[in-house]
C-alpha cells in the first residue's frame, strides 16, 4: 500500500472519529475535483458547486459504511456522477440545462483575452449541446474519460460496471459523438 493511501485511510479514521479537521482534508484533497466533474455533467458553475457540497454531505453522512480495502476516490466520484445525473432527471427539460448556463460551465484561463473566451464559451456550447444529445451511458463515459482524464479501470467502478462495458461505451459514444459533431460543422459550413 503505498503512501497517500495509507493516508487517506488515517483521514478517514479520524473523520470516522468525528475530528473536523480530519473533513476539512477530505474536502480539500477531492473538491476540486468533484467540482470538475460537475461543471462538465451540469454545466452551470453555481449547482456544480451545490452539488459537489452536497456529495461531500453525502460522504460525511455515509463514511462510516465505506470500505476500507476499497479505493475511496472511485467512490466519492460514484457520489458525485450519481447526483449529477439525478438533477438533471428532474429537470423537466434538459434544454433547461444546457441553454445559457452551457457557456458558464468551464471556468477560462486566467490569461485569455475576452475574444477569447467568447471563441471558447461558442465552442463549449457546441461540444455540450452534441454531448446532451447523446444517451446518458455516452456522456458519462465520455465526461469521465475525456474530459475528467479517468482511467477506464477508475470509470468502471464509478460507473459501476466493468472494464470493458467502459471501453465499448466510450467506442460507441465517440463515434456518435463525432457522428453529431461533423453534421453540425457541415450544417454550419452551407
Amino acid at each position: 500500500m503505498d503512501a497517500e493511501r495509507t493516508d487517506l485511510i488515517e483521514i478517514i479514521k479520524q473523520c470516522r472519529q468525528g475530528a473536523p479537521e480530519a473533513f476539512k482534508k477530505l474536502v480539500e484533497k477531492f473538491q476540486q475535483k468533484a467540482y470538475g466533474i460537475a461543471c462538465n455533467i451540469i454545466r452551470d458553475r453555481e449547482l456544480a458547486r451545490d452539488i459537489s457540497q452536497e456529495s461531500f454531505i453525502r460522504v460525511y453522512r455515509s463514511l462510516h459504511r465505506f470500505d476500507l480495502n476499497k479505493k475511496f476516490s472511485p467512490w466519492f466520484y460514484q457520489i458525485v456522477v450519481n447526483l449529477c445525473f439525478d438533477y438533471l432527471r428532474k429537470v423537466k427539460t434538459r434544454k433547461e440545462v444546457m441553454g445559457e448556463s452551457a457557456i458558464n460551465g468551464l471556468p477560462d484561463g486566467p490569461h485569455s483575452n475576452p475574444a477569447q473566451q467568447i471563441i471558447r464559451a461558442e465552442e463549449r456550447n457546441k461540444i455540450n449541446n452534441v454531448l446532451a444529445k447523446l444517451p446518458v451511458k455516452y456522456q458519462e463515459v465520455l465526461i469521465l474519460r475525456d474530459m475528467q482524464n479517468f482511467s477506464s479501470q477508475e470509470s468502471a467502478q464509478i460507473l459501476n460496471c466493468n472494464e470493458t462495458t467502459v471501453r465499448w461505451r466510450l467506442f460507441k459514444a465517440r463515434e456518435k459523438f463525432k457522428e453529431k459533431w461533423e453534421s453540425i460543422q457541415k450544417h454550419e459550413n452551407l
